[in-house]
């Protein structure tokens, strides 16, 4: 059985998005993440284009570095998340986001459908894509959790369709 989906990314990224320049500071990227509670940020050069991607696993890579310099624990959890914010802040004061970024940064338009932006995400491993207009400038974001929900939302309400093999 398969369900017909035609969603885009349109139908189930999120727009209000919050991005940073690539010469802000890190601590300060560490902050708005743990203030607003996102896995992701985009990354804006000077046009104010995507130019990158600061996630959890840039941050994760930071704190295993530190774990194994400092001996904090090298497992993230709720108990020790305020720690290793204040740690990885202190650690990382003065660098700039562009030095710990992911640079090769993949992006997608709201145009596209949900199928290539799972594609993406599964060829890449990356769990965010960027959405960006044709000037690259950000729009949205949408993760591996927007096109689930979408999914599973769309599942609820679709008709399946059955496929016989002959």
């Amino acid at each position: 059985m398969i369900i017909n989906i035609d969603l885009r990314v349109a139908d189930c990224m999120t727009r209000d998005i919050v991005s940073i320049h690539k010469h802000s500071d890190l601590t300060k990227a560490i902050g708005v993440m743990d203030q607003k509670i996102l896995s992701a940020l985009p990354v804006v050069d000077d046009t104010g284009s995507v130019c990158g991607i600061l996630s959890n696993s840039d941050l994760v890579n930071i704190a295993y570095d530190l774990q194994c310099s400092v001996g904090l624990l090298p497992h993230v959890s709720a108990c020790v998340r305020k720690s290793l914010i204040d740690a990885l802040a202190e650690e990382n004061e003065g660098v700039e986001v562009a030095t710990v970024m992911t640079a090769d940064v993949e992006t997608i338009s709201e145009n596209d459908d949900i199928a290539t932006a799972a594609a993406k995400m599964t060829n890449f491993g990356i769990h965010h894509l960027p959405v960006v207009d044709k000037s690259r400038k950000p729009i949205g974001m949408i993760a591996t959790t927007d096109i689930v929900r979408a999914v599973a939302n769309a599942s609820q309400t679709a008709d399946p369709v059955n496929v016989s093999h002959t």
